[in-house]
């Protein structure tokens, strides 16, 4: 009978398959803070070209949503391309220098912006931020997933590589946005302390863990790994799951910020940049709560079955933003504003468990190619950027024609397409 189990490898970290927590300092320590760190650059430089793009928009610079779509989808079409070789070029020589010299690329992009408005070398610097992320993101996930070989805690090690991209992602746009009004383009120059503090943590905390080395590979066995059946049957999800997210990250600011437009709908401009901060705190804040959760009830439920209560989870969120998008209209009382936020925020926790359980399944089917761990891991940013450039690039035609109820559509629309896979996909 033929054996479908991955094969099983030796690991250089045994104590891993005792420890429930981050009592590990060293490799998995050094990948969780530099991510953090490096998560925040990003998100922060994210934030903040959407509300520099918002400020030469009421300046009167032909800013529409269409560009700042454009813009956003660069940035994942860069770090799609370039994951999967730079993934597998971590497999070859190693993942500590990606990884230290990775952020230097993202401190040159992110230099970019505050000195011109020129919309080209925009462009140019959205692509060295997208191939700074595809440097560092598969080559991290493949370093914690070749030192949880055969631990029974991958999934909650995942989880707090998770929850360490959620603090540095939330810090960075909660940041952004509070002192954007004060500092202004000089916020740009406050990233270089972030990307400089994510290499040297990188620098000083790792050491090679790799347990195989791999061979040079043709295009034919990256192929042959790329499209793995175990992989292949969750992609629509994954991708729609993605595309959300970059669907919110690239638009929500954009519709929330600058001067209110009378469109009849009350979550298109008029947020300061205070009220961003304090929205996207609390979003992010229920967003890793909810990842933390899922770790500990992988334990009892099944995958599938957490995904599918997650994607009810993003549909509600949906719901309720749509409500209070058009309170007056609905005849609700003020006062049922902050009760139908607080419902958000309760459905944002549900929808955060699809993607702590989606990254160990991801981690789980590393295991089939335990020498190309970087390319299967690369897999992770593939679908990430796939998705995003999805969601960024369609959220931008929605938006242009129906403002924050076209983004709210889209989301439903993403989310009845994963909803459609996990189904398909039955009990895993």
């Amino acid at each position: 009978m033929a054996n479908n189990q991955p094969p099983t490898t030796p690991t250089r970290y045994p104590l891993l398959s005792n420890i429930g927590h981050l009592s590990l300092l060293g490799p998995v320590a050094a990948a969780l803070i530099g991510s953090l760190f490096l998560r925040l650059s990003g998100a922060a430089a994210s934030a903040s070209i959407a509300l520099y793009l918002r400020g030469l928009s009421d300046a009167g610079q032909a800013i529409s949503p269409l560009l700042v779509g454009m813009l956003a989808a660069t940035f994942f079409i860069v770090e799609l391309a370039f994951s999967p070789i730079l993934g597998g070029l971590s497999d070859r020589f190693g993942r500590r220098p990606l990884l230290v010299f990775g952020p230097l690329i993202g401190v040159i992009g992110s230099q970019i912006f505050p000195f011109t408005s020129f919309i080209p070398l925009l462009f140019v610097g959205q692509a060295l931020i997208g191939l700074s992320t595809a440097a560092t993101l598969p080559t991290t996930l493949s370093l914690l997933t070749d030192i949880t070989a055969k631990s029974p805690h991958r999934t909650r090690i995942m989880g707090y590589y998770e929850v360490a991209s959620l603090i540095g992602i939330a810090a960075g746009i909660a940041g952004a946005t509070a002192v954007w009004d004060t500092l202004g383009h000089v916020t740009f120059h406050v990233l270089l302390l972030f990307y400089l503090a994510s290499m040297l943590v990188f620098s000083l905390g790792l050491r090679e863990v790799r347990t195989h080395k791999s061979p040079k590979r043709t295009w034919k066995e990256y192929r042959a790994i790329l499209s793995s059946a175990h992989v292949l049957r969750f992609v629509p999800a994954w991708i729609a799951i993605n595309a959300v997210l970059g669907l919110w990250n690239t638009h929500m600011i954009f519709q929330l910020s600058g001067v209110p437009r009378d469109t009849g709908q009350a979550l298109m401009g008029g947020f300061s940049s205070g009220a961003l901060s304090q929205f996207y705190l609390a979003y992010i804040l229920a967003f890793m709560i909810g990842i933390y959760a899922a770790t500990v009830l992988i334990q009892w439920v099944r995958r599938t079955k957490i995904m599918r209560v997650a994607l009810v989870g993003l549909l509600t969120a949906a719901l309720w933003l749509w409500m209070l998008n058009h309170l007056p209209a609905l005849g609700l009382p003020p006062l049922s504003r902050p009760v139908l936020f607080g419902l958000f925020l309760l459905s944002v926790f549900v929808a955060s468990w699809f993607t702590p359980i989606a990254l160990a399944y991801l981690a789980d089917s590393s295991e089939f190619f335990p020498a190309s761990r970087g390319v299967v891991m690369g897999l992770y940013a593939i679908f990430l950027g796939l998705g995003q450039i999805i969601g960024s690039s369609l959220g931008g035609v929605f938006t242009d024609a129906a403002g924050m109820d076209g983004l709210l559509l889209l989301t439903v629309l993403f989310g009845i397409v994963a909803a459609g896979n996990v189904i398909a996909m039955g009990e895993v």
